[in-house]
């Protein structure tokens, strides 16, 4: 009977700390990662299109004043507004990802502008040509 017990309380503490793992993604994502992406939403935020394009992956530039602008215009908000992180919702790191030849970061943000609500997925990706935003798009 014991023996039951003690399987027992040993399952239940092993799904705990499933579930603390699960709601306490906000703390996992890499601090590089996190302050690359508060940089980056703040220099957005600034209107500083230009900077905010350095934190582009070399491999894939991009006009960010037309994108987010476009973005602006289709979802009826103002990135200079104010872009508020309210959570990291999900983060997954890969050590070699074959598709980019290096690391891949890949988060989802839960951010509001303009007083709505907006879900990021954005990947990171470390490799020989650079380390950057190798995409970053709304999510749902």
């Amino acid at each position: 009977m014991t023996c039951i017990f003690k399987k027992t309380i040993a399952v239940f503490a092993v799904l705990c700390m499933f579930l603390g793992a699960l709601t306490a993604c906000d703390a996992s994502v890499d601090s590089k990662t996190k302050r690359f992406v508060k940089d980056f939403f703040a220099e957005v935020e600034a209107g500083n299109y230009e900077e905010a394009e350095t934190y582009l992956h070399p491999s894939l530039p991009a006009d960010l004043e037309r994108y987010f602008g476009d973005m602006e215009q289709n979802e009826g908000i103002d990135f200079q507004s104010g872009i508020k992180i309210e959570k990291f919702i999900s983060y997954s790191a890969a050590d070699f990802d074959p598709e980019v030849s290096g690391k891949r970061y890949d988060l989802k943000v839960r951010a509001r502008v303009s007083g709505i609500g907006i879900r990021f997925a954005i990947s990171i990706v470390d490799n020989v040509q650079g380390y950057g935003i190798y995409s970053c798009m709304v999510d749902g």
